[in-house]
Order: C-alpha cells, then structure tokens, then sequence
C-alpha cells in the first residue's frame, strides 16, 4: 500500500460516521425548525382562542339584529329574506359576510368591555363592583375561585393595589434549593413578632397553579423582576430569564461583609 493512500477497511468506520454526523444534522435542523414554528403556532393558538371568544359573546346580538325588522331589507338584498333563524342564516351566506359578521360581533365585544371598565373606573361602578365581590364572597365554592382568579388577572393586568408585593427566590423544595415565587402578603409574627411573607410558587410551565408558603422575610431573596419577566422565566423553565439573579439573602451578605 503506497503511503497516503487509505485502506478498504477504513470506508466502512468513514460511512459510519458519515451517517452519525447526517443522522445528527437532520435532528438538529428538525429541533430547530420546532423551536422556530412553535412559538408561531402557540400565538396564533391564542390569538384564534381569544377571537372565537369574543366572537361568540356579541354574535348572537348581530344575529338578532339581522333577524329583526331593522335587518330585513340587509336579508332581503342578499335573497335570504326567508330566513327564521340564526342557523339557517349562517348557511348560505358568503364567506366575506361571514368574516363581516364575526368582526363586527368582536367590535361589539370589545365595546362592551370598554364600557364595563368605564363603569367600573367611577364611583358608582366601584360600589357596584364591591356589591358584586360581596354577593359572590357569600358563595361556598364560586368564592375561592372568583378572588384567586381576580388576584391572578390583576397582577398580569398591571393592577398594583391588588396584585403581588414582588417576586422573590424562597428555600423551596430543600433549603439548599430555590423557587421563584410572588410576594402576595407580608406579616408580623403573632407570637415573635417576627417579620413573615406569604408567596406564592408557580408550577412550570402552567403558572396558575403551584405552592403557597408561609416563610420568613429573611429568608427570602427579593429580585427586581417584573411578571413578564417571571412568568416568562417560568413558562421556559428557566431558559429565558433576567441576567441579575442571586440566591445572597440579605442577611448573607451582609454576615459576609462583617465577617470580612
């Protein structure tokens, strides 16, 4: 065999790699297509979850107000004046009237909600919201439910005078570990006087659910995150999260600066 020149039997172990290295190009291009397309996917998900909703909540009200005598001679120029019920309206119409309609059924939605939080801003719409938070609190189940999820839509809503008190690292699971969690109250011992907080630890990747501890205020690592930022870093597991993170109380630190 003349020098450089490669045997028979190094082909097959070449192949062989050869197939790995393809075999590991198309996963890397599959898992990166999926990284790519998911996120498309899951907004679009939303967005379509969110418009049938608030289609579905005024359409209704168009389809009445094409049914009734106002919408008579709208039926009447499309030749659909024979038509007695929403069903049967909906089936023979074009697919742009179609849109037409869902959009305007959106609008009415949108309108509606304007007007409830108009209400709800003056001082009369208050009372009444207060009413409606007595009325509700007086229900067994339907209560529970009605305030976890106010405080919830609150706090993603930017509400500070009900949402969280801050985001904060707590020892959670062990003490060697820790939970990114919400600040939701913070209290006095009632025996010590000792300071202690309320958090609330969300689960990953479904953030409406998780823990709530009862900790002491030492013990906690207060982080200067927003809750973009928090349930991002929840709902990636962590692979999208703000740079500045320690798990230093306070108290460490400043037992370390004393100590040095």
């Amino acid at each position: 065999m003349t020098p450089g020149a490669r045997s028979d039997t190094d082909a097959p172990g070449e192949r062989a790699i050869a197939a790995r290295q393809f075999r590991a190009l198309i996963r890397t291009r599959i898992v990166t297509g999926l990284v790519t397309v998911l996120p498309i996917l899951i907004t679009l998900w939303v967005v379509r979850v969110i418009f049938t909703g608030m289609r579905d909540a005024s359409r209704w009200a168009v389809e009445a107000i094409l049914l009734s005598g106002h919408g008579a001679s709208l039926l009447g120029a499309m030749g659909l004046a024979d038509v007695t019920s929403p069903s049967a309206m909906l089936e023979p119409i074009p697919t742009w009237l179609s849109w037409i309609i869902s959009l305007v059924s959106v609008g009415l939605t949108m309108l509606l909600l304007y007007l409830v939080g108009g209400l709800a801003a003056n001082v009369m719409g208050r009372r009444l919201m207060d009413l409606i938070d007595v009325l509700v609190g007086r229900l067994p189940v339907v209560k529970s439910v009605y305030r976890a999820s106010k405080q919830v839509l609150s706090a993603l809503g930017g509400d500070k005078t009900q949402s969280y008190l801050g985001v904060a690292l707590a020892r959670f699971p062990t003490d060697s570990m820790r939970a990114i969690g919400f600040v939701t109250s913070r209290f006095k011992d009632a025996t010590t006087g000792e300071d202690l907080a309320t958090i609330f630890i969300p689960s990953t990747p479904n953030p409406t659910t998780g823990f709530m501890e009862v900790v002491r205020q030492s013990d906690l690592v207060d982080l200067d995150w927003s809750v973009e930022d928090t349930l991002a870093t929840v709902m990636s597991g962590g692979a999208l999260r703000p740079g500045n993170v320690t798990m230093e109380t306070l108290t460490t630190v400043s037992a370390r600066r004393a100590a040095s």
